[in-house]
C-alpha cells in the first residue's frame, strides 16, 4: 500500500540521519492525503481502438514495457463536443425508442483525412463494442452521390430526366417492386431533383442506364473493401459498410474529388525519442473537379431543404450532406461536410431491429451532426468549386 511504502521511506530517512526520532514519529502519525483517482472519460472507444492497433503493430511486450510516445490525430475539444452532442440526442431518443438505442460518430479533417473525433457508442463501460469501426450497417441512400458521379462520368447530365413511376424488376424468377421513401411518384424529374430528394426509382433507372460496372470501381476507389454485387438494388445502397468506411467515401466530395484514407496515428516514438512508425497518407483522385463540383452543389441544395426547420441552430459555413435510411427504419445515417470537416453519424439498434415508423435521419442522426458542427465551426466558410462551372435554372 501507499502508506507502507511511505513508512519504509521515512524509516530509511531516519536511519540515514535526515529525520530525528520526533520528526519520524510525527511523520508516521500523519494521515496520507490521497488524491482521488481521476478517470479520463475522453474518447474511451478511441483509446481501446488505439491500444489494439499498437498491440498489432508492435506487439504486447513493446507496448507495455518500452515507454512509447504515440501522437494521435484526435482533437480533445472536438472529441468532447462529439460526446456531448451524442449524449444529448441519446437522452431524447432513448425516451422514445428505448435505452438500448445506440450508434456512432466519426469526424475527420477534409484535406488530410485525420480523425478528429470518434464516438463508438453511448456507454463504453456497458459495451466496448466500437460501432464506428466494427459495426457493419447497410448504407442506404448515402451511396447515391457516388452513383450520380459515375453517371456524370459516363456522359449524363443533371438536367437529364427519367420518369419517376412504379416499376417491376425480375431476377431469378422473383419480382422486385421498389418504391420511394414517401410512397409517392413524381413523373418526369431531373437527375438533380432525384439526388437532392433521394429518389429511389430514378436512381435505379440511372444505374440500369450506365451499368453497375461503372459504379462498383468508383465505390472501391473510395476505400470500400467489402464485397459488392451488381444487382439494381446497389442503387439503393444494399451493401454493408462501417461508419469508418462511409466517412472516407463521402469525404471525397468535399475534397475536390480526391480520396484520402482516414488515419488516426501520426507517429510513434520509442523511449529514446526515435520515430519507429509514421502513418503515410496516400491520397488519389477519384473524380474530376468539374464532376465533383456538380455533385457537391446538388448535395448542398438537398441540405438547404432542411434549413428552414433548423434556421435558429444553423451553422455559419457552407455544407453538403446526404441522408440514408434502410429497410424498415433499421439504420438512420447522416453524413455531411463543411469545407473543413466531414462528419458521419448513424443511429440504430445493435440487433438491427426496426426503430419504428418514421424514424427519419432528420430526427435521429442529423441533430447530432448539427450540434457537433455548431460546437466546432469550420474556419473555412466556403467550398472551392471548379471556376468553369455555371449554375443554370431549369424548368422542373
Amino acid at each position: 500500500s501507499a502508506q507502507r511504502i511511505r513508512d519504509v521511506v521515512l524509516h530509511s530517512m531516519h536511519t540515514l540521519g535526515y529525520l530525528d526520532q520526533q520528526a519520524l514519529r510525527t511523520a508516521l502519525n500523519t494521515p496520507l492525503a490521497l488524491v482521488p483517482l481521476q478517470i479520463d472519460n475522453c474518447a474511451p472507444h478511441f483509446k481501446e481502438m488505439l491500444r489494439l492497433f499498437l498491440e498489432k503493430q508492435l506487439g504486447k511486450k513493446a507496448l507495455y514495457t518500452q515507454g512509447l510516445v504515440v501522437q494521435t490525430t484526435i482533437n480533445r475539444r472536438m472529441q468532447q463536443a462529439a460526446q456531448d452532442a451524442f449524449a444529448q440526442q441519446y437522452m431524447k431518443l432513448s425516451e422514445k425508442m428505448g435505452s438500448d438505442i445506440d450508434g456512432a460518430l466519426i469526424a475527420i479533417e477534409v484535406n488530410t483525412g485525420q480523425l478528429k473525433a470518434l464516438v463508438g457508442g453511448v456507454d463504453f463501460e456497458t459495451s466496448k463494442f466500437n460501432r464506428a469501426m466494427q459495426a457493419k450497417r447497410q448504407v442506404g441512400s448515402i451511396i447515391k452521390p457516388i452513383l450520380y458521379a459515375a453517371a456524370l462520368q459516363q456522359g449524363c447530365s443533371f438536367t437529364d430526366t427519367h420518369i419517376d413511376e412504379p416499376i417491376e424488376l425480375v431476377h431469378n424468377r422473383r419480382v422486385w417492386q421498389p418504391h420511394n421513401y414517401d410512397e409517392k411518384f413524381n413523373g418526369e424529374v431531373t437527375l438533380a431533383y432525384a439526388l437532392s430528394h433521394s429518389n429511389n426509382i430514378v436512381s435505379i433507372k440511372t444505374l440500369l442506364k450506365i451499368g453497375a460496372e461503372h459504379v462498383v470501381p468508383l465505390i472501391k476507389e473510395c476505400g470500400f473493401a467489402g464485397p459488392l454485387h451488381t444487382y439494381p438494388s446497389l442503387a439503393l445502397g444494399c451493401i454493408d459498410a462501417t461508419l469508418y468506411e462511409a466517412v472516407g467515401m463521402f469525404n471525397m466530395f468535399a475534397n475536390d474529388g480526391v480520396f484520402v484514407p482516414v488515419q488516426y496515428v501520426r507517429w510513434i516514438k520509442n523511449q529514446w525519442g526515435q520515430k519507429i512508425f509514421t502513418q503515410e497518407s496516400m491520397p488519389h483522385r477519384v473524380v474530376s473537379s468539374d464532376i465533383v463540383g456538380r455533385v457537391a452543389r446538388v448535395l448542398e441544395l438537398g441540405l438547404e431543404r432542411i434549413k428552414p426547420h433548423f434556421s435558429k441552430q444553423w451553422i455559419a459555413s457552407q455544407a453538403i450532406s446526404k441522408t440514408g435510411t434502410t429497410n424498415d427504419w433499421r439504420t438512420c445515417w447522416f453524413i455531411g461536410s463543411t469545407p473543413q470537416y466531414t462528419t458521419a453519424v448513424y443511429i440504430g439498434f445493435d440487433d438491427n431491429r426496426p426503430m419504428g415508423t418514421n424514424a427519419y435521419p432528420i430526427h435521429t442522426a442529423f441533430p447530432i451532426w448539427l450540434s457537433f458542427n455548431r460546437a466546432v465551426p469550420s474556419a473555412i466558410k466556403h467550398f472551392t468549386y471548379d471556376p468553369s462551372l455555371q449554375e443554370i435554372t431549369i424548368d422542373e
